[in-house]
């Protein structure tokens, strides 16, 4: 995971899985976290990864996974410190 040990967490999330895997052509970390009440998912991609790729691209290709709960499901996005953070399948509890 040295592609990945920097990602950042933000402060009172709890991460309930982590794990590398590959999307198409990229690899990526997923991850199930909590915060505040909130479940999600995230796809993390490193930045330089996907420079060529616009956030709708990005978000098209995560559309296109089994990842989703729901077609309609709200996608959000962030660039940090390196990564582009794709958090979906929000609930809250």
């Amino acid at each position: 995971m040295d592609k990945f040990k920097n990602v950042p967490v933000e402060e009172d999330t709890k991460i309930i899985l982590r794990q590398e895997a590959a999307l198409g052509k990229y690899s990526v970390l997923y991850e199930y976290w909590s915060w505040d009440g909130i479940t999600a998912h995230s796809v993390i991609f490193v930045e330089s990864d996907v420079s060529d790729c616009s956030d709708s691209e990005i978000e098209e290709l995560i559309r296109t996974t089994t990842l989703l709960k729901d077609k309609d499901s709200e996608i959000t996005m962030k660039h940090s410190k390196g990564f582009v953070f794709v958090n979906f399948n929000f609930e809250i509890s």
